[in-house]
């Protein structure tokens, strides 16, 4: 798993949470059609249909939401490309994507931003709500 720093701005998730839940768990992708277009591709690479890079941008922008974090970011995304990756006995096991990505929710500051935070951390059970 892999984010370039550009990421952690279109992103309120902790790095524990990337690195510890999936991200099935962590983002909803609104559009069906779009993410059934990546499944299938996905799927190509494990059937061994498609072997390297394949384009995906003619799938188009579609809608990311944070389904469980702090400030519940809005992204418009494209994957760019899609590739295999391959173990050591050349059996497909996973693959990188290549996306770019907008966010178009507002990024809360200030006493807006320590407010979502709290709440947040209350709800997870990180922080009683005694303390706030």
């Amino acid at each position: 798993i892999f984010r370039n720093f550009h990421f952690f701005d279109i992103s309120s998730y902790t790095l524990e949470d990337l690195h510890c839940r999936s991200w099935t768990e962590l983002f909803i992708r609104v559009n069906k059609d779009h993410t059934q277009s990546i499944i299938n591709t996905c799927q190509q690479f494990y059937n061994k249909e498609i072997t390297g890079v394949t384009s995906l941008s003619h799938i188009g922008t579609h809608r990311i939401i944070e389904s469980d974090s702090p400030f519940s970011y809005n992204v418009d995304a494209v994957v760019n490309y899609l590739a295999p990756l391959y173990d050591k006995s050349r059996y497909p096991c996973g693959f990188v994507a290549i996306e770019s990505a907008n966010l178009i929710s507002e990024k809360p500051e200030g006493r807006s931003a320590e407010k979502l935070l709290q709440q947040y951390y209350t709800r997870i059970g990180v922080i009683s709500s005694d303390l706030i």
